[in-house]
C-alpha cells in the first residue's frame, strides 16, 4: 500500500518510528527531519524524469527568524541579517547570514510593475505586454545546514532583491522583500552543487522608526544601527554535484 503524502499519514508512521527512533538514538529530531520528507509538498515538489521515482533535483524548504541591522560601510547603507534556520515542522537545522545592499535612487513604495488588471490570453501571447523594471537591492547569502533531513553544509547565493514599504494602520511600516538568487557554491555535501534560491521575508518598523524613515518623503532612509527583527522563507532547487555528470 503506498504512503500516505500528507499531514495525517506522516502522522500515521510515528508508531512505527518511535521505536527506530530509540534503537537509532535519534530522537524526536530524527523522527521531524524523517517525517517531514513525507509530506507531499517535498515529494511532488521536485521535477525529475516521467516515470522515475528517484530526483535529481531536491528541494529544500525552510524559514529563518532573527534580527537584521542597518549599518553605514563605506559611505553606503548595508543590511546585515543573522537568523536561525528552521525545517517546517519548526526543527532548527542551522543558520542564515546575509548582507544586502540599496539600489541607489530606488522608490520604495512605489509597485515598479505596470498594474496587471486583466486576463492573459494564452492564445495570443504575444499580445499581452510584459512590464520591466530593475531590482531594488543585491544581496549575498550564506546557509548553514546542519544536517538534519538535509544534506550537510553551507550553501551560497547571491543575486536581485525586491523591496516594498508599505503603510500599516497604526502608524508603522510593513517592509517586504522577495528575492531569486542563483547557488553560487557550498562546502561539505553541496560542493559543486547548482540551482536556485527564492525568498519572501518582512520586517516591522514601529510608528517611531518611521518618523526617521520619512523625514524625507522623497529620500526615504532606513534606520541607521537599530535593530529590528526579520521573518523569511527560504526555497531552494538544488542539484547536488553527485547527481550532475562527471567530469
Amino acid at each position: 500500500m503506498p504512503e500516505e503524502k500528507s499531514i495525517q499519514g506522516a502522522l500515521n508512521t510515528i508508531a512505527a518510528k518511535v521505536g527506530a527512533a530509540g534503537v537509532n538514538g535519534g530522537g524526536l529530531e530524527y523522527l521531524a527531519a524523517d517525517l517531514s520528507k513525507k509530506l507531499a509538498v517535498y515529494q511532488n515538489a521536485v521535477s525529475r524524469q516521467m516515470g522515475h521515482t528517484e530526483a535529481d533535483e531536491q528541494v529544500l524548504l525552510t524559514y529563518t527568524t532573527g534580527d537584521v541591522q542597518i549599518v553605514i560601510d563605506n559611505g553606503r547603507p548595508i543590511g546585515l541579517i543573522n537568523n536561525y534556520l528552521y525545517n517546517l515542522d519548526g526543527l532548527l537545522i542551522g543558520r542564515y547570514e546575509t548582507i544586502w545592499t540599496p539600489v541607489p535612487g530606488a522608490k520604495y513604495f512605489d509597485v515598479p510593475a505596470t498594474a496587471f488588471t486583466a486576463p492573459m490570453d494564452f492564445n495570443k501571447p504575444a499580445t499581452t505586454e510584459l512590464p520591466g523594471f530593475e531590482p531594488r537591492a543585491q544581496t549575498i547569502s550564506t546557509f548553514q545546514f546542519n544536517g538534519h533531513g538535509t544534506p550537510k553544509g553551507k550553501i551560497f547565493t547571491a543575486g536581485p532583491l525586491n523591496v516594498l514599504l508599505t503603510h500599516a494602520a497604526d502608524g508603522g511600516l510593513v517592509f517586504h522583500v522577495s528575492a531569486g538568487t542563483y547557488i553560487t557554491g557550498g562546502t561539505e555535501e553541496f560542493d559543486g552543487a547548482r540551482g536556485v534560491n527564492a525568498a519572501l521575508g518582512s520586517s516591522y518598523f514601529s510608528p517611531e522608526q518611521t518618523a526617521v524613515i520619512l523625514a524625507d518623503p522623497d529620500n526615504p532612509t532606513f534606520p541607521i544601527n537599530t535593530v529590528f527583527q526579520s521573518a523569511t522563507i527560504q526555497t531552494f532547487r538544488v542539484v547536488l554535484r553527485k547527481k550532475q555528470p562527471k567530469k
